[in-house]
């Protein structure tokens, strides 16, 4: 009998034995994985940091041309704004729903734009929040408002800060870029093509 005990013991001891180097390699195996997920973690975090970092060429700039692209008006109807011979310059203004400098921009905006310009250019307020549904009236920026369309790929949408203030000419080539604030002199040139057009 006590034979029989102590094989019995000795298969149990084995038994755990195994168990153990079982629980051993299972340990090994999954902190291996948790270093190859924190590297990996790691490599993203680093890859986002850097295409939040990319320059400025990211967004559109000045000598850049847009073709016709698409906004969509406040009654939902989708509108082409195109260029060429016989167009008038624009003046895109971009802004975001919550956006504070964009609610510091709006009474410069409408004091350049509140009387009815010569025809010399045109002015299209562009919220770039929400795309693809009809714009809505804006309670602080009394201007016609317009959105992009949801699966627009034009150039527009390389603008990626807001406020942002554009001057296109006819050909669709982008002159003036301002973000942010406007200065005195910015200012003064935006009046001038608001009322006489774009010099050539």
């Amino acid at each position: 009998m006590a034979d029989v005990g102590n094989t019995s013991l000795s298969k149990g001891r084995g038994g755990s034995r195994l168990f153990t180097g079982l629980l051993v390699v299972a340990c090994a195996g999954l902190s291996l994985e948790v270093v190859l997920l924190a590297r990996t973690n790691r490599e993203l975090r680093n890859q986002l940091a850097a295409e939040r970092a990319k320059p400025t060429d990211w967004q559109v700039q000045p000598r850049e041309r847009f073709d016709s692209f698409s906004l969509i008006d406040q009654i939902g109807s989708t509108i082409e704004v195109t260029f060429g011979v016989g167009k008038p310059a624009s003046i895109l203004l971009f802004f975001a729903d919550g956006c504070e400098a964009c609610e510091r921009i709006y009474p410069t905006w409408m004091e350049l734009f509140a009387e009815p310009g010569s025809g010399a250019a045109r002015v299209f307020a562009i919220q770039v929040d929400e795309p693809g549904n009809a714009a809505v009236a804006h309670n602080t920026l009394a201007l016609p408002v317009f959105k992009v369309p949801e699966h627009d790929f034009s150039a527009i949408q390389k603008v990626l800060s807001v406020p942002a203030t554009l001057i296109v000419d006819a050909e669709g080539v982008v002159q003036r870029v301002w973000r942010g604030d406007l200065s005195d002199a910015a200012i003064g040139e935006l009046q001038t093509v608001w009322t006489t057009g774009l010099s050539p």
